[in-house]
């Protein structure tokens, strides 16, 4: 739920998510397979210790709306990012947890 209480759709969340990697990463969201792997599938235009690609930025936005327990799991090895899909199931999850605000702020959801 964002702070103004609008609450989105699953399948509105996944697809702002998608839309999010496309634009993210400079392709048409149609063309984008949620079965896409991040790094093999979509590598990032460069590599610096300076600036930001393209995959610092999708982990940016994974870390930024996953609560404790989420990071927990990571942890422990219980739950991965790799693909599209993962990513775009990751912002569902977390859109229903404490931070479903910025969720909603990171995919451009806006009423």
């Amino acid at each position: 739920m964002t702070n103004s209480g609008k609450n989105f759709s699953d399948e509105e969340i996944r697809q702002a998510a998608k839309k999010h990697i496309a634009n993210i990463f400079k392709i048409n969201h149609d063309d984008l397979s949620y079965d896409a792997v991040f790094g093999k599938d979509l590598k990032p235009s460069f590599v610096s210790d300076w600036k930001d690609n393209e995959l610092d930025i999708i982990s940016d936005d994974i870390h930024d709306v996953a609560d404790r327990q989420i990071q927990k799991e990571w942890k422990a090895g219980a739950s991965i990012i790799l693909t599209v899909g993962d990513f775009c199931e990751h912002m569902v999850r977390c859109y229903h947890k404490k931070y479903g605000w910025s969720v909603a702020d990171i995919l451009g959801l806006h009423e």
